[in-house]
């Protein structure tokens, strides 16, 4: 609900102000209830149809003590699911998580605790990034995404505490904390590759994450996962694998992508086998240069020939041939 009217999201709001209501009967507590709905229906209320969105909290955002950098980026997601098309695991992944962040509550009272800590990992644009998004928006919460080319210090002792500061800052609020490239900071160990200094950083994030009591969801991505220090995974409450699409489901994602301009009956159907082993990325980077190509002809609708230029574009970027120089 603050996530809602943080972001300006009226609609969301109100929705989630009478679920709450309907929560609160159902607990028996028809006092708050009650008083809920008086407010709803309150003149002010009626004539309050926009809310204005809270701006970045720039002040509190947590900066590197040399650079002055900020250590985050804050942004309130707006990812609408039903225009995406994700593995039907990593669904049951984010409905779980939701759902149990919800009724937190209903598990509290149980002495659980709901999903806080999530690992993405699997290939690149595979819709880690899209995932998380839509978990903050069905949440209703800002996220603040780590920025490692802040965070990673060449002063010792500086990462960690950067890193001290973006668990500090997370701590003010509800919202997902998002560790995007994660092997960054995560790698094993064990690599001999690795200097002193690093391997200092990830006992330091073990701590911090252990000890870390705020209201964040904490996800963290990667598309290395082997690269990861082993003692990383064990404090995940839930870890997720992205595949790339399947053929039904690069068809279904190129279905939605393209109708809004309109498409070709028969033009999906005869170009995805040729988009076979691409990431979801790439099916939409193909249905954005189908749609140009599409308007700078004057046509209204994607054909065939816009199809199959925009996946042959692609596959020459995605599976192009590797030569000696």
């Amino acid at each position: 609900m603050v996530g809602a009217f943080v972001r300006g999201d009226s609609e969301a709001f109100y929705k989630t102000v009478r679920s709450l209501i309907v929560e609160e009967r159902k607990k028996d507590h028809q006092r708050l209830a009650s008083e809920l709905e008086r407010i709803l229906s309150s003149q002010e209320a009626r004539s309050l149809s926009v809310l204005t969105p809270v701006e970045a909290p720039q002040a509190e955002l947590p900066r590197d003590k040399e650079l002055g950098t900020f250590l985050v980026e804050w942004w309130i997601p707006a990812r609408n699911p039903a225009t995406l098309v994700l593995d039907a695991m990593v669904e049951e992944a984010l409905e779980r998580a939701v759902d149990e962040n919800r009724r937190s509550e209903l598990l509290r009272a149980h002495g659980l605790k709901p999903v806080s800590r999530l690992l993405f990992y699997g290939p690149p644009g595979c819709g880690k990034t899209v995932a998380a998004e839509v978990l903050a928006t069905q949440m209703y919460l800002p996220i603040a995404l780590v920025r490692f080319d802040a965070v990673i210090s060449s002063y010792l002792g500086q990462t960690a505490s950067n890193l001290k500061k973006v668990f500090d800052f997370a701590r003010l609020r509800p919202m997902v904390l998002f560790f995007d490239e994660f092997d960054a900071i995560g790698k094993s160990r064990e690599d001999e590759n690795e200097h002193g200094e690093l391997k200092r950083v990830i006992n330091s994030f073990l701590q911090m994450l252990d000890r870390y009591k705020g209201e964040a969801i904490i996800i963290a991505a990667t598309n290395h996962e082997n690269m990861l220090d082993t003692a990383l995974w064990r404090r995940f409450d839930d870890v997720v694998y992205f595949p790339k699409p399947t053929k039904s489901q690069i068809t279904e994602l190129l279905g939605k992508l393209l109708l809004h301009v309109g498409v070709d009956g028969l033009a999906i159907p005869k170009m995805v086998s040729a988009m076979e082993g691409m990431a979801y990325s790439d099916v939409e980077q193909i249905a954005r240069n189908a749609i140009k190509r599409c308007l700078l002809r004057g046509a209204s609708r994607v054909e065939p020939a816009d199809l199959h230029d925009a996946v042959m574009r692609q596959r020459n970027k995605v599976f192009r041939d590797v030569r000696d120089p």
